[in-house]
């Protein structure tokens, strides 16, 4: 039983508002009849909730209070002016994903991204938003490239039991998954030619990002009625285009300038965005798309291969009896073999076990807990009219911990993945990705990553995690564990507590 995860979520759901005389509910809208309303504030809704520290999860925890008991699985809200509606029914997620995909478009909050970091692929028109997807797919869903990137995975696998943690010393969990994750990232887009003050750059942009810019009250402030947005408006969004300079700059100091030449000759990611916003003809700091998109592909890379491997060393050190049956299931695969020899990496993809075992990592802990969706055209869905400007959720995080649709969500049951069990699991019920046209483009590639890590690692050596707490916030935009936690890697066998393995990548 995950302890943590489970005290998450029985505590009790509480808008915790420090001024309980201050409490309004906002007035009901009679679009939404029959639908449960989370209570909110008048005019601002519930934004004052999603202001507050991890706020956002907050927020998820009382929809989800409220869905469990609605007929409808269905909730809504508002933030200023705008209507927020929360959909569980898998059938309800279905339709809205496919059959209503036309009438979606960019969020109102993603403006707030393209105002700090340019114009980017999360911000782009849908014409130019699939032109980018494509090419994301040519460099990770192509078979040879894949398997490029896995041996990427296992050369910094290898690499990190170098790590003295790997002889049984504590290290900190945070520091490990942030070196192995910024690596596993950069030598994946652009291979061998990455240095070492390469990767030190791109972390200290990206913590620069988590700690200074990158806050889920600024979206909450971007969906206020603009004579509101100016009151909440603090000082370091005050000035959005002074922020984007300071950004762009530091991004081109750090890190695309000195690897100008390196984007412009070879094949990469960052090879296709350039090419996109007319190549070598345009200087970085004259692209009109490759700070805002160099930003965000390294946010979300870094992000969710962070938070994954995370949770994959944090759920093997709570549960030694699934990471024993595991050891024994890649023992048996290997055969003292190591997962960099020819062939073994498709060996490994076919254990049964494993793919068992990584499916439920990402049900217990998905990289991203909710996809907002905007309404561009009005239209009704399931009796409701939708309108321009309403933003409908789905949710990792309420639909991987309904009992509607699993037994014992809370517990990290690996068997319910089975074949025999698997066949039970209704369709949209399981969605660590996300589903439809604008579903994770990267999936792939996290699935390798765990899968080879998990090889490498757990064939070799007992994971332990001390202060193993499964406290989460969602205050930077994606979950992150906030309770300090060590990693020891403690050789099964002797002969591999000094065993160093290169590989040529």
């Amino acid at each position: 039983m995950l302890s943590g995860r489970k005290k998450i979520l029985s505590q009790p759901f509480s808008l915790s508002l420090q001024n309980k005389a201050s409490f309004f509910s906002s007035s009901g809208n009679s679009r939404f009849a029959g639908i449960t309303q989370l209570p909110g504030y008048p005019i601002l809704g519930r934004a004052l909730d999603l202001l507050r520290p991890n706020g956002t999860l907050d927020n998820l925890k009382a929809a989800a209070k409220v869905v469990a008991d609605d007929p409808k699985g269905m909730c809504y809200y508002t933030v200023g002016d705008k209507s927020q509606l929360l959909i569980t029914n898998p059938d309800h997620i279905r339709e809205f994903l496919f059959d209503h995909r036309d009438k979606q478009s960019r969020m109102e909050p993603m403006k707030l991204l393209e105002q700090l970091f340019g114009s980017n692929i999360l911000s782009d028109p849908d014409y130019l938003a699939r032109k980018k997807r494509i090419a994301i797919r040519d460099n990770y869903y192509d078979a040879a490239k894949l398997k490029q990137h896995a041996k990427v995975v296992a050369a910094e696998t290898y690499r990190c039991r170098e790590n003295p943690g790997c002889n049984g010393d504590n290290i900190d969990l945070t520091t490990f998954c942030d070196q192995f994750s910024v690596r596993v990232f950069l030598k994946s887009a652009f291979g061998a030619q990455v240095t070492e003050q390469d990767i030190q750059n791109v972390l200290g942009f990206v913590k620069y990002l988590d700690e200074e810019i990158f806050d889920m009250k600024g979206l909450a402030i971007t969906m206020l009625p603009p004579i509101l947005r100016h009151c909440f408006f603090w000082s370091k969004y005050s000035n959005p285009e002074k922020l984007k300079n300071t950004i762009k700059e530091k991004l081109l100091t750090d890190f695309l300038k000195p690897k100008e030449s390196l984007i412009a000759n070879t094949p990469s990611l960052f090879h296709d965005f350039w090419k996109m916003g007319g190549g070598s003809n345009v200087p970085f700091n004259e692209h009109p798309n490759m700070i805002g998109d160099s930003t965000m592909f390294i946010l979300g890379g870094y992000n969710t291969t962070n938070f994954t491997i995370q949770s994959t060393i944090k759920l093997m050190g709570a549960h030694p009896e699934i990471q024993d049956k595991l050891c024994a299931e890649l023992n048996k695969c290997l055969q003292g073999r190591q997962i960099e020899e020819e062939g073994t990496l498709e060996q490994v993809a076919q254990i049964e076990y494993l793919e068992m075992v990584i499916k439920e990592i990402l049900r217990i802990a998905p990289a991203t807990y909710h996809f907002p969706r905007g309404i561009d055209k009005p239209f009704v869905f399931q009796g409701i009219p939708l309108e321009k400007g309403d933003t409908v959720h789905i949710s990792p995080y309420i639909m991987h911990f309904s009992k509607r649709y699993w037994e014992e969500p809370e517990r990290f049951m690996p068997e319910r993945f089975a074949k025999e069990n698997a066949k039970n699991i209704k369709k949209f019920t399981y969605i660590p990705f996300g589903m439809g046209a604008k579903d994770c483009i990267g999936q792939d590639f996290a699935k390798d990553v765990i899968r080879t890590w998990l090889a490498g690692v757990c064939s070799q050596y007992r994971i332990e995690v001390q202060n193993n707490v499964f406290d989460l916030s969602l205050e930077k935009g994606s979950p992150k564990y906030t309770h300090p936690a060590q990693l020891s890697l403690t050789p099964l066998n002797k002969e591999h507590k000094h065993k160093s393995i290169h590989l040529s990548i």
